[in-house]
């Protein structure tokens, strides 16, 4: 591995890092208490850190939701709807959708 690759994989996983302390920080004290000052300690790093991959608590907050998103969206997209007839593939989508944003994460955020 080289510097360049190195130093990608170091930057991707202190975002990686900054995402998580964000989610539990939103998740436990909710948007308006969290500070970019707090979630920089929780994550283990600095502010000048934190600021060098996000804007503020805002695009934090954003990142945190797109990622969630994401994820909602994979789940969504691995179920099996093959063979089914359209309102039985609806219904399940819709089933689904209603148990994923039900999820304590998902209904908190």
């Amino acid at each position: 591995m080289g510097l360049k690759e190195y130093r990608e994989r170091v930057q991707a996983e202190k975002r990686a890092t900054l995402l998580i302390a964000a989610r539990e920080a939103f998740l436990e004290q909710g948007y308006g208490r969290v500070t970019v000052a707090s979630i920089a300690k929780r994550a283990g790093t600095s502010l000048a850190t934190l600021y060098k991959h996000y804007d503020g608590k805002a695009s934090l907050f954003i990142a945190v939701i797109e990622n969630l998103s994401a994820g909602l969206v994979a789940e969504l997209s691995a179920i099996d709807l093959s063979g089914l007839a359209p309102a039985a593939a609806l219904l399940q989508l819709g089933r689904l959708y209603g148990r994923l944003l039900q999820r304590p994460d998902v209904a908190a955020l």
